[in-house]
């Protein structure tokens, strides 16, 4: 069973480890925190792949892509 992307987030936060993830993933927290938890904003794919590959094992790039879309699988 996979994290849901914004509880994964939600969970960074509250750990102290968003930081640490946004660095790995090229970006700032708050634009994780802010734009990506909410769907405000879509990534790309490229930095999907980033994101999934940088969660280690918390989710994966079809997760992710279900998840911003907001579609379920069959």
């Amino acid at each position: 069973m996979c994290t849901p992307f914004n509880e994964f987030i939600e969970q960074l936060h509250k750990d102290g480890g968003l930081e640490d993830y946004a660095l790995r993933v090229g970006t700032s927290p708050q634009y994780l925190f802010t734009h990506l938890k909410h769907r405000r904003k879509i990534p790309n794919k490229q930095f999907m792949q980033i994101l999934a590959k940088e969660s280690n094992g918390a989710f994966t790039f079809k997760d992710l892509v279900l998840w911003f879309y907001g579609l379920k699988t069959a």
